[in-house]
């Protein structure tokens, strides 16, 4: 018994730290074509996405459009934008 206690504490441990790891996701800047990749944990990556028209981009000046949205948050790995356009994914 103290063995699947062990076991269950080991994996929840596991998935706790897999949040915390940084993970690679794509630029959602405007350019369609635009692929380059942003290091951040899971954790932050929900917590943005969860207003529907937040994005991460990489943070220079070329992957943001002030026409169309507006920078809420800068991180030296990221900046959130917001988008004005109506554009929600």
């Amino acid at each position: 018994m103290a063995t699947d206690g062990s076991q269950r504490v080991h994996e929840v441990n596991a998935q706790r730290a897999s949040f915390d790891f940084p993970q690679e996701v794509i630029c959602e800047c405007a350019q369609p074509a635009c692929s380059e990749l942003i290091a951040m944990n899971a954790v932050e990556y929900s917590g943005l996405r969860s207003h529907s028209t937040w994005f991460v981009i990489a943070p220079r000046e070329e992957h943001f459009f002030p026409e169309v949205e507006r920078i809420v948050a800068e991180d030296g790995h990221y900046w959130v934008v917001e988008k004005f356009d109506g554009r929600t994914s």
